[in-house]
Order: structure tokens, then C-alpha cells, then sequence
């Protein structure tokens, strides 16, 4: 395979998509078996991307809604130059932000939104709604075995973290997980109230933030009821997830952030 072009991560990621050639599929198939470690995280891609897509594919094959059929119409009719067409066009994607579901609770910076709404805040609403659910395993290191929970994640992301300590506020750490992430590993700690409801911290490496002003602020977005309050320390992203009021997730947020 010396003479064969590299197998890449964007292979890996059109592997999983069923978008390679036949040739290039068994290039990328015949790589993964000399490479044992990617293809367990290949696996666990894959079972992630089936649970997203019995979750939420009715949503995704659900009609378009009337609201954003106008927007887009809308930007059609608009020329292709001036202020107009770009406030018409930061207007629509807002709607449309709005509409699928994702809505900030202030305007942030563009660049440093978009990263940490795909690198952090969708990961952890995804990661939070495939194993909170899970009866059957939904931790893979139980809390009675939470230093060595906490050594194995520390290692693997390469730097030291905890597990807050959430039992003033009525929540017991039941354990955590690794989980792949969009180009990193992640941490996800899970805990749970005595009425089986239950909250998890996601934590992963992001790259270092331009924006000083940004750092450490806790910030909020929502979608269909499940909510995420996110910040970053250092080069670290942090964002606790749950199907809470407001208040309640602001209280295990703030105390998160103070131990982590």
C-alpha cells in the first residue's frame, strides 16, 4: 500500500457517508484492518450516526416550514449586490436558525459561534440525547469507580479534568464516557436526580480563543426544550446539557464552572 495515495480523514468521513469509489472503499477497508484503533472509532462513529438518524430523521424528511419557503424566496428576488441583499441574507439565516430550532440568547461573534456551536454545543445535545436515554449502559465507568473514570478521561484528552460535584443541588454523578467528537475526543460526565432525570457536563478541547472578552462566559442555546449552557476556559470547552427549565440548568452550570 506504499504506492497507493494516503487514506485520509476526509476518506474515513466519505467512507462512513458511502461516498467513495469502489476501489478507494477497499483501499479505506483494507487500511482500517491494519489500523484496529481507527476502526473501532469508525464503529463508534457509525453507531452514533445510526441512533442521530432514528431520532431525528422524521424531522429531517418533515416539509419544509412556510416561514423559511418565504425567506428563501425572498433572497432570490434580491439582486446580487449592495447592503440590502447582505442584510436580507444575515436576516433569513437568522430566521432560519430560529425556525430549525437553534437560537442564541444573544448575538455573539459569527466566527466564535459557528465553531462552538458545531465543535461543542451540537456534540453535547446529540451525545446528551443518545445516552441519557440509555437504560442499559448509558455510562462506561460507573461512579464507584470514579478515579479511575477520571485518570482514563484526563489521559485521553490530554489534560487534567474532574467531575464536578453536583449533590448540593440534588444531583449524584452516576459515571461517564469517551465520546469521538467532530475532530477530537470528548468527555461526557452523566449525573442524575432521585426522580431519574438526568444531566450531563461534555467536555473537550477547542482551539485557543481570539476573542479574550468571550472567555469563560457562560452562554445559552436551546432546541425543542433541551437546553445547553457552554463556556471555555483556557482551551477547554465545557457545556452542560438538559431537558431543564432555565434556572435550574443555570444553577448545575454555575457550579460546574466553578469546580472545573
Amino acid at each position: 500500500m506504499t504506492d497507493e495515495i494516503p487514506v485520509t480523514e476526509t476518506d474515513l468521513h466519505a467512507y462512513l457517508d458511502g461516498q467513495l469509489s469502489p476501489q478507494r472503499r477497499q483501499l479505506v477497508e483494507r487500511w482500517l484492518e491494519q489500523h484496529p484503533k481507527d476502526k473501532l472509532r469508525i464503529e463508534q462513529y457509525r453507531a452514533i450516526s445510526q441512533r442521530l438518524h432514528q431520532r431525528f430523521d422524521t424531522v429531517a424528511s418533515s416539509p419544509v416550514p412556510f416561514a423559511q419557503q418565504q425567506a428563501a424566496r425572498t433572497l432570490q428576488r434580491v439582486g446580487t449586490h449592495g447592503r440590502l441583499r447582505r442584510a436580507v441574507i444575515a436576516a433569513a439565516l437568522f430566521l432560519f436558525g430560529i425556525l430549525t430550532g437553534w437560537q442564541a440568547n444573544s448575538l455573539l461573534d459569527s466566527e466564535t459561534d459557528s465553531f462552538m456551536l458545531a465543535n461543542l454545543v451540537k456534540p453535547a445535545a446529540f451525545a446528551h440525547s443518545i445516552y441519557t436515554t440509555d437504560q442499559s449502559r448509558p455510562v462506561e465507568i460507573d461512579a464507584q469507580r470514579q478515579a479511575q473514570l477520571i485518570n482514563w478521561l484526563s489521559q485521553r484528552l490530554r489534560t487534567r479534568i474532574k467531575a464536578p460535584n453536583l449533590s448540593a443541588l440534588g444531583y449524584r454523578l452516576i459515571g461517564g464516557r469517551l465520546i469521538p467528537s467532530t475532530n477530537r475526543m470528548a468527555a461526557q460526565f452523566m449525573y442524575e436526580d432521585p426522580n431519574g432525570v438526568r444531566v450531563t457536563l461534555y467536555v473537550r478541547r477547542v482551539s485557543r480563543l481570539r476573542h479574550k472578552k468571550l472567555q469563560d462566559k457562560l452562554q445559552h442555546f436551546n432546541s425543542a426544550g433541551l437546553r445547553v449552557l457552554f463556556w471555555r476556559k483556557g482551551e477547554l470547552g465545557f457545556a452542560v446539557t438538559g431537558n431543564l427549565d432555565r434556572k435550574t440548568l443555570n444553577g448545575i452550570a454555575v457550579q460546574s464552572r466553578r469546580q472545573t
